[in-house]
């Protein structure tokens, strides 16, 4: 599900469902905003942020509780 939450644009995936692009409507307003990534978002191998990469899965693995990946960033 592609989700973008304050800033007007066009969302959409790209290159066979191996990229997201985002356009905005206008430029970004200034100041703090923060991008959130959902855990389920995964690659072609099934990596993701609640899995570790290259887990042995012959071993039990600790459950945690999946949250999404948080990145803040400051527009000048």
């Amino acid at each position: 599900q592609l989700a973008v939450t304050g800033i007007a644009g066009q969302a959409m995936v790209a290159d066979a469902g191996r990229a997201w692009n985002f356009t905005p409507d206008a430029p970004w307003p200034r100041g703090r905003h923060e991008l959130v990534v959902g855990w389920e978002l995964e690659d072609l191998a099934g990596n993701n942020l609640k899995s570790l990469f290259e887990v042995d899965l012959t071993k039990p693995t600790p459950r945690g509780r999946a949250v999404p990946a948080r990145i803040s960033f400051t527009v000048n």
